[in-house]
C-alpha cells in the first residue's frame, strides 16, 4: 500500500513538473522519426492483462503496417498513458476499449474509444483543465488528480498536435 501510494505520488510530482517545465519553455522535444503503428502495437500490451482483469474487449486496429511521424517517442508513451488510462477507468465490466489509427494525408489520427460513463456535453470543454474533475460520486471513486488529462493536452501541442473529445452522454 506504501508503495503503491509513493508511486502515485512521484507520478503527480512527474506530472506537475512536467507541466512547469512546459510553461516555462522549457521542456524541449527529442522527436525522431518512429513508426506510429509499431509504437501503439507494442504500447498496448500491458493494456491488454488490465483488459482482462476487468473484463473488458480491447482492441486495435489499423490498416498499415507503417506510418513514420517525427515524434517525441517518450512523450507520446505519456499521452496515450493518460487517455488510456482514463479509458479503463471509467469503462465498466462488460465494456470496450478501441484504438484504431487513421492516416488521411498527411495527418495522423490516433482514436482511441470506449463505452464509459460518458461526459456531460456542458463538462467536456472543462476536462483538460488543470485539477478539473467532473463533479459526482463514479468520479470520484477513481481517484483522480485532474493533472493527467491538463498534460496530455499540452504534450499534444507541443507536438503541434490537437486533442478532441466527444461524448455521448
Amino acid at each position: 500500500l506504501i508503495h503503491r501510494s509513493a508511486k502515485k505520488l512521484n507520478k503527480l510530482v512527474d506530472e506537475l513538473l512536467d507541466i512547469s517545465r512546459i510553461e516555462a519553455g522549457e521542456m524541449k522535444l527529442k522527436a525522431s522519426p518512429v513508426n506510429i503503428v509499431t509504437l501503439v502495437s507494442e504500447f498496448t500490451f500491458p493494456f491488454h492483462s488490465l483488459a482482462e482483469r476487468k473484463k473488458i474487449a480491447f482492441k486495435f486496429n489499423c490498416d498499415y503496417k507503417e506510418i513514420i511521424a517525427f515524434i517525441d517517442k517518450d512523450n507520446t508513451d505519456k499521452i496515450l498513458t493518460n487517455v488510456l488510462s482514463n479509458a479503463f477507468k471509467f469503462t465498466p465490466e462488460g465494456g470496450k476499449v478501441e484504438i484504431e489509427i487513421l492516416k488521411e494525408e498527411n495527418n495522423i489520427f490516433i482514436i482511441i474509444s470506449d463505452t464509459g460513463m460518458g461526459i456531460p456535453k456542458n463538462k467536456i470543454d472543462k476536462i483538460f483543465d488543470r485539477f478539473y474533475q467532473i463533479d459526482g460520486s463514479h468520479t470520484r471513486e477513481h481517484e483522480g488528480t485532474g493533472i493527467g488529462l491538463a498534460l496530455t493536452k499540452e504534450l499534444v501541442e507541443l507536438h503541434k498536435g490537437r486533442i478532441e473529445v466527444e461524448s455521448e452522454e
